[in-house]
């Protein structure tokens, strides 16, 4: 238990509302601070990595691969009329 939670439970036991609403206020800010810390470092990692570096869901990859197979579909039969009309 951190510090600021054990302060937060003993001026909560000692009845004392003054204390407990300053120790709640220092709970709730060390939480969000290290919260944010994490979002930061988190997003500084994504921020200037490369495509290949940033890990993509599964369900993308596989729309991106039947777009893909669409695609090359669509240039083989486009291909295919040119040389049928150059005959």
């Amino acid at each position: 238990m951190t510090d600021t939670v054990k302060e937060l439970v003993d001026a909560m036991v000692q009845g004392n509302a003054l204390e407990t609403e300053k120790a709640f206020g220092a709970a709730m800010a060390e939480k969000l601070s290290g919260k944010l810390d994490d979002m930061r470092t988190n997003v500084a990692q994504t921020m200037f990595a490369t495509e290949e570096e940033i890990e993509t869901p599964v369900e993308d990859t596989e729309e991106v691969a039947e777009t893909e197979v669409a695609d090359e579909q669509l240039e083989t039969a486009e291909e295919v009329e040119e040389v049928e009309e150059n005959e």
